[in-house]
C-alpha cells in the first residue's frame, strides 16, 4: 500500500516526466497552415484561428468537441449543408490549426472571445452556431452570453456529464503521462483525419491546453449548468442513443435546464454522430435551420 509520501513522489515524478515526453511530442514552435490542410488562418482580434468555409447563404459556425479540430467533420456534411448555408468551420483556440499560447485562459470565456472575433472579423452580424460535444457547449455559452449575434443553436452529443477520461486530465501527473502515451487525442475516421490529427498534435501547447481547460474547468462547472438557462435563442439538441461519452440522460438534463429546445434521439449511432448517422444528422439540422 502506497504511503502518502510515496504517492506524492510518483505523481511529481508522473508529471516530471510527462511534461518532457509531451515536450518531445510537439516539436513545432511555429503556426503554420500544412500545405494539404484545406482553409485559411484568419485573424479574429489577435488570434491567429483556421477555418474551412463552404457554400453561400445564411451563415452558420460548426464546432467540434474536447481536442478535436475541423477535420472532425466529414466533407460531406459540411458540403450537404453548405448547399444552403454558408458554412464556417473552425479550430477552437488551442486546437487544430488555430493559436495556442501559454498566456491563454482555455475554456468558454476564451472561446467567447475568439466567436466574437471570428464574426467580427468575416463582417456576420449574427450566424446559427453547430456543436458537437464541447462545441455545442462553447455554442450555448456563447448565445448566452450574445444573444444579439445568434439566430439558432445545435448541439450534439453535448450534456451535463464528465467521462472518465476528464477525470485522468484533472489529476496533476496522470493527464500529462496520459496525453504524452498518445499521439493524438480522440479516435480518428480515416487516413486523411489521422494525418491531419497527427499534425495538429505536433504543435506546442496542444497538450497543455487540453489540460488547462479541464483544470480550469471544474470552477465554473456549477455557474455554467445555471447558465444555459440564460439562452433565448432556439435550441436543436441531437443525442445518439449509443452515446458512450455523454450518456443520453446527460442530454436530457440540459434539456430540462433550456427555454426553448427540441431533444432528438438518433438510434443506432454513438458519440461521433456525424460519422455513424450523416444524413439523419443533415435531416435535422436543415429542418430545424429552414
Amino acid at each position: 500500500m502506497l504511503t502518502l509520501g510515496a504517492l506524492a513522489l510518483l505523481l511529481v515524478s508522473s508529471y516530471v516526466v510527462g511534461t518532457l515526453w509531451i515536450r518531445a511530442r510537439e516539436p513545432v514552435v511555429t503556426l503554420e497552415l500544412p500545405p494539404d490542410v484545406g482553409g485559411r488562418l484568419v485573424d479574429c482580434g489577435g488570434f491567429r484561428v483556421h477555418i474551412v468555409e463552404r457554400g453561400e447563404g445564411p451563415p452558420v459556425l460548426v464546432l467540434h468537441g474536447t481536442g478535436g479540430s475541423t477535420a472532425n467533420w466529414p466533407d460531406s456534411v459540411l458540403d450537404a449543408l453548405a448547399a444552403r448555408h454558408r458554412i464556417i468551420a473552425l479550430d477552437m483556440l488551442g486546437t487544430g490549426f488555430s493559436e495556442r499560447s501559454d498566456a491563454f485562459a482555455y475554456g468558454f470565456a476564451l472561446w467567447n472571445r475568439e466567436l466574437l472575433g471570428l464574426l467580427d472579423a468575416l463582417n456576420i452580424p449574427r450566424a446559427s452556431i453547430i456543436g458537437h460535444s464541447l462545441g455545442g457547449y462553447a455554442a450555448l455559452m456563447f448565445a448566452a452570453d450574445h444573444p444579439d449575434r445568434v439566430d439558432r443553436v445545435v448541439t450534439i452529443g453535448s450534456g451535463f456529464w464528465a467521462p472518465w477520461w476528464f477525470f485522468v486530465l484533472l489529476t496533476p501527473g496522470a493527464g500529462e503521462m496520459y496525453l504524452a502515451a498518445q499521439p493524438y487525442f480522440g479516435p480518428t475516421f480515416s487516413h486523411v483525419h489521422e494525418h491531419q490529427a497527427l499534425q495538429a498534435y505536433e504543435i506546442r501547447g496542444t497538450r497543455r491546453s487540453l489540460l488547462s481547460y479541464a483544470r480550469g474547468s471544474v470552477w465554473e462547472a456549477w455557474s455554467l449548468r445555471n447558465k444555459v438557462e440564460a439562452v433565448e435563442a432556439p435550441v436543436l439538441q441531437i443525442h445518439a442513443a449509443l452515446d458512450e461519452q455523454v450518456p443520453y440522460s446527460a442530454a436530457e438534463r440540459l434539456h430540462g435546464r433550456l427555454k426553448a429546445s427540441r431533444l432528438v434521439r438518433i438510434e443506432g449511432s454513438h458519440h461521433f454522430v456525424m460519422i455513424d448517422a450523416p444524413q439523419q444528422l443533415i435531416t435535422e439540422i436543415e429542418a430545424f435551420l429552414g
